[in-house]
């Protein structure tokens, strides 16, 4: 997961995995705009490895707050 600045668009993004609900997308990291999420629930699921299709140092996130 990343948060920070989106490159193009300059709105705080977060590229997350959807691991409930449906998403066209499938499993793939997606990227969410801070202010349009709603609904967000804490769990105590638990991911040991990077998930498929994780990028350290997203190139769509100009200025990067914070990874995992």
């Amino acid at each position: 997961m990343v948060y920070g600045i989106h490159k193009g668009k300059g709105d705080e993004f977060l590229r997350a995995y959807q691991v409930g609900g449906y998403s066209s997308s499938g499993n793939l990291p997606r990227l969410f705009k801070l202010n349009k999420i709603s609904n967000i629930e804490i769990t105590n699921e638990k991911f040991e490895n990077p998930a498929p299709g994780y990028t350290k140092n997203d190139p769509a996130i100009s200025h990067i707050y914070c990874q995992v």
